[in-house]
C-alpha cells in the first residue's frame, strides 16, 4: 500500500512539474529587418527592435503584448524621416515541438504610430508565424515573421523578420 501511494505521489509530482514548465510568464527582445511598402514612396527596409511579454496558459495557447520600434523610414508625403512605433496584443497558438523546434502562429491587433509631424496613428490587424528553439530550460532562441497592414493609416504594409531571445520565468 505504501509503495503504491509513493509511486502515485511521484507520478503526480512529475505530471505537475511537466505541466508547470509549459505555463507561466515569459519575456524577451529581438532585432528585426523591417520591410515597408509605401503606396507612393516605394519599398524601404530598415532595422527595428522589439520587446515582448506573454503569458502561456497551457502547452498550446498564450497571449502576448509587445512594443516595437519599426525604424525611421522616409515619409510618403514630405520625404522627411519618421519614427515608426507599434504596440500589439496577440493570441499565440503553438504546435507540438519537433526536434526541439516549437512552431507558432499569432494574430491580434496593433496600435501603430508614425511620428511624422502629423503623428498619424491607427489600430490595425497583425499576424505572424515563427518558431522557438530551447537553448536551456528557461532561455529560447526565437525567429519570427510578422505582417502589419496599413501602418498608421499611411498606406505602408510592413513585413518584419526578427531574431531574438526569450526567457521563461
Amino acid at each position: 500500500m505504501k509503495k503504491s501511494l509513493l509511486i502515485a505521489s511521484l507520478a503526480l509530482m512529475a505530471m505537475a512539474g511537466a505541466h508547470a514548465a509549459e505555463t507561466g510568464v515569459y519575456a524577451g527582445a529581438s532585432v528585426s529587418a523591417v520591410h515597408s511598402d509605401f503606396k507612393t514612396a516605394g519599398n524601404q527596409t530598415d532595422t527595428g527592435a522589439s520587446a515582448f511579454v506573454g503569458y502561456r496558459f497551457n502547452q498550446r495557447y498564450a497571449v502576448e503584448a509587445a512594443y516595437a520600434f519599426q525604424g525611421d523610414d522616409v515619409t510618403q508625403n514630405s520625404g522627411a524621416t519618421a519614427d515608426q512605433h507599434a504596440l500589439s496584443l496577440t493570441g499565440v497558438a503553438r504546435a507540438a515541438a519537433f526536434h526541439g523546434i516549437e512552431p507558432f502562429a499569432k494574430a491580434g491587433v496593433a496600435y501603430t504610430k508614425l511620428a511624422d509631424g502629423a503623428n498619424s496613428h491607427k489600430w490595425t490587424p497583425v499576424v505572424g508565424v515563427g518558431a522557438e528553439y530551447g537553448l536551456t530550460k528557461h532561455i529560447a532562441l526565437r525567429g519570427e515573421v510578422q505582417y502589419i497592414s496599413d501602418f498608421a493609416g499611411s498606406g505602408s504594409h510592413q513585413t518584419t523578420s526578427s531574431l531574438g531571445l526569450n526567457y521563461k520565468f
